[in-house]
């Protein structure tokens, strides 16, 4: 109660000081005696709302401090931001870069950003000059509170975007950065891991910050995680393909005239795992020896 309500907390031990006396005298007193106690009996039922309402009020302030643990371990081993009554999954990559956890409403901002506290800092701290970029597929939610500062650059889960679609987000970003210093990018996926660093390492990567993606990941995570921190660190990437993208996108950026444009063309495709797969014809097909026909593939091997 403390944490929540200190002047609440003194008004109840000095009643919990004149209570505690009057219920033990009722308990072991009164209750054996015949004398009538009219006023006693009147005030029975209100001493014990009056406890209830006591339980009720110390498991409240309880349960918000649990709830508040519960976040930070949601959190893992990377820095919220605690300021102005602010307590938020959210990180300062450098005074223009922002990263997040994505802002929600309902039942999932119990643990996660509220939306109505991520929109209170922008509008508060950045007031006009931001830019909150979503880079998840399925996330949504009220825009009103960002006034359409707002831009969604879809990836899949544990997955990459196309190199020329981030090459293009990155250099639009950065020109629209670059044209106000006090501009900032607030960039979120759902937990604020794999899609986020994606794209902010590429960034980096893009701003000529870091020459590999290896060292420019690793100053992400040294700028988003807390120093001898004992919580159980995460993986910045959600899987190695992402990895190899952010190597792909360095050398990418390291050639001044960017990637040569190369024709391709397919010679071979080789599909294991499939029955009967050597019978298969290039529409799909399987051949059935003997019978000069073709049909379609079905049953276990088509699946």
């Amino acid at each position: 109660m403390g944490f929540i309500f200190p002047m609440a907390d003194c008004k109840m031990n000095i009643f919990e000081a004149v209570l505690v006396p009057i219920t033990l005298a009722e308990i072991t007193v009164f209750k054996h005696l015949n004398i009538p106690f009219p006023l006693l009996r009147a005030l029975r039922p209100i001493f014990r709302c009056i406890r209830v309402l006591r339980v009720c009020l110390r498991t409240a302030g309880k349960g918000t401090q649990y709830l508040t643990r519960l976040r930070h371990q949601l959190s893992g081993d990377r820095l919220r931001f605690i300021q102005d009554g602010f307590d938020l999954d959210l990180q300062y990559i450098s005074p223009q870069i922002i990263v997040m956890a994505d802002p929600t409403v309902g039942s999932d901002a119990i643990l996660h950003n509220p939306l109505k506290d991520v929109a209170r800092f922008l509008n508060e701290r950045h007031t006009n000059r931001y830019l909150l970029l979503n880079v998840t597929e399925d996330r949504r939610y009220p825009l009103g509170p960002f006034f359409g500062r707002y831009f969604k650059f879809p990836i899949a889960q544990d997955s990459v975007p196309s190199l020329d679609g981030l090459k293009l987000m990155v250099e639009a970003v950065d020109q629209w950065l670059k044209a106000d210093e006090t501009r900032v990018v607030a960039v979120h996926s759902k937990h604020n891991q794999g899609r986020v660093a994606l794209l902010v390492v590429a960034l980096m990567l893009h701003r000529r910050d870091h020459r590999s993606a290896g060292h420019a990941l690793a100053s992400f995570e040294a700028l988003r995680r807390r120093e001898a921190s004992d919580a159980e660190h995460r993986p910045t990437l959600d899987s190695a393909s992402q990895l190899r993208f952010l190597d792909y996108f360095a050398h990418a950026c390291s050639l001044h005239g960017g990637l040569p444009a190369r024709t391709a063309r397919i010679k071979r495709v080789q599909v294991s795992g499939v029955p009967n797969a050597h019978l298969l014809d290039p529409h799909g097909r399987l051949r059935t020896p003997g019978r000069g026909g073709a049909r379609q593939l079905r049953g276990a091997g088509e699946r």
